[in-house]
C-alpha cells in the first residue's frame, strides 16, 4: 500500500515539475538545477584520494624495507 501512494506522490511531484518547467519554458527564463557536486569534480576528488593512497603506500613499504634491511645489518 505505501509502496502505491508514494509512486502517486513521486508521479504528482514529476507531473508538477514538469507543468512549473513548461510555464516557466513559455517565459523563456533559464531554469537549472543547481548540484553539489558535479561529475568533473567528483572525478578530481576521486582522483586525488587515488594520489594520496598510492604516496601513503609507497612511503609505508619504503618503511618497511628500511627496517628489514636494518634488522639484516645489525643481525648478520
Amino acid at each position: 500500500m505505501r509502496m502505491r501512494i508514494a509512486g502517486r506522490a513521486i508521479r504528482a511531484k514529476r507531473r508538477l515539475a514538469h507543468a512549473l518547467m513548461s510555464a516557466s519554458a513559455v517565459k523563456h527564463e533559464n531554469n537549472f538545477v543547481a548540484k553539489t557536486r558535479d561529475s568533473e569534480s567528483a572525478t578530481r576528488l576521486r582522483d586525488a584520494i587515488a594520489r594520496f593512497a598510492v604516496r601513503v603506500i609507497a612511503l609505508i613499504t619504503r618503511d618497511v624495507r628500511a627496517q628489514n634491511n636494518t634488522c639484516c645489518i645489525v643481525f648478520s
